[in-house]
């Protein structure tokens, strides 16, 4: 009986120890989950800090202060804009007519025109400048070669003491040319306004125009945007100054580009003057500011 209470008690001891270590294997098992936990939440924290903390270095480091642009770059900038433009432009007005530009050889060819048109280009001393002596040369030759059989005179007979178109038709009259062959438009104060007026005025609808070359781009290029179906024929002779000329005529170029988008009318315009009549009848036109009544001139 003895030997069977001792066997029990061992019996109840060694299950008691069992419980004791299998409760002892889940207390260090939960602890070391509980560890693991702490430590995956910790790495997760210290992983999202790093990051936020590795957005904000990119962020700062992607938005750098913007610098301000010096006035002396803008200028620059602007300066390099203006000269493209000019160039640009200056293109436009040389390379649409230029197929236009022919021979006087060539110019019967073409077939019939309205007129032979030669722009004035200034007086000396009340007589055709070296310039437009060559220019009424060329156009009076055209003439005489059967060309066309009519003349037409345009410049600046914009008050009483200097008469640019007068004087034109006086030198072709001396150079053989019938009077009434000769037409004038007292008021072509422009190269512009010439063709408006030469297709507005006097009805030309097709003509040979007459200039030096550096001129004959932009004298076409109006004609044509204001309908006139033109070819040009050029002195060729070399004169004094021209690279002030060729300067000028780029800002010209460009003036006549926007000039001749709009059409606006001439600064004269008036009453259709048929070319199928008396080129004598043109002669007496006069043009004039109100100025000149201001003060005190006499226009007629």
């Amino acid at each position: 009986m003895a030997s069977q209470k001792r066997g029990k008690r061992t019996t109840r001891k060694t299950s008691g120890s069992r419980n004791k270590t299998t409760s002892t294997r889940s207390t260090s098992g939960s602890r070391a989950a509980t560890s693991r936990s702490s430590s995956s939440r910790s790495t997760t924290s210290t992983s999202r800090s790093s990051g936020s903390s590795g957005r904000k270095s990119s962020a700062s480091k992607a938005a750098p202060a913007k610098k301000k642009r010096s006035p002396l770059k803008i200028c620059l900038l602007l300066a390099a804009a203006g000269v493209l433009a000019v160039v640009v432009l200056n293109l436009i007005v040389i390379l649409y007519p230029m197929g236009d530009i022919i021979k006087a050889e060539d110019a019967k060819e073409k077939g019939e025109y309205d007129c032979i048109m030669i722009l004035g280009c200034g007086l000396w001393d009340n007589e055709p400048s070296p310039m437009l002596k060559g220019r009424l040369d060329v156009g009076i030759q055209l003439y005489k070669d059967g060309v066309c059989g009519k003349l037409l005179m345009t410049g600046d007979h914009s008050r009483p003491d200097y008469n640019e178109v007068m004087a034109m038709k006086m030198y072709a009259v001396q150079q053989g040319v019938p009077a009434d062959d000769i037409y004038l438009d007292h008021a072509g104060y422009s190269t512009y306004e010439s063709m408006k007026r030469a297709e507005r005025i006097y009805g030309v609808k097709k003509m040979i125009v007459v200039t030096q070359k550096y001129h004959m781009y932009r004298a076409l290029y109006d004609a044509k945007l204001a309908e006139i179906e033109a070819y040009g024929v050029c002195d060729e002779t070399k004169y004094n100054g021209q690279l002030a000329r060729d300067a000028r005529e780029v800002l010209a170029r460009c003036k006549d580009f926007f000039v001749s988008m709009f059409q606006p009318d001439a600064k004269e315009m008036g009453d259709p003057i048929s070319l199928d009549g008396y080129g004598n009848d043109t002669d007496d036109l006069y043009y004039y500011d109100e100025s000149d009544f201001l003060e005190g001139g006499d226009p007629t």
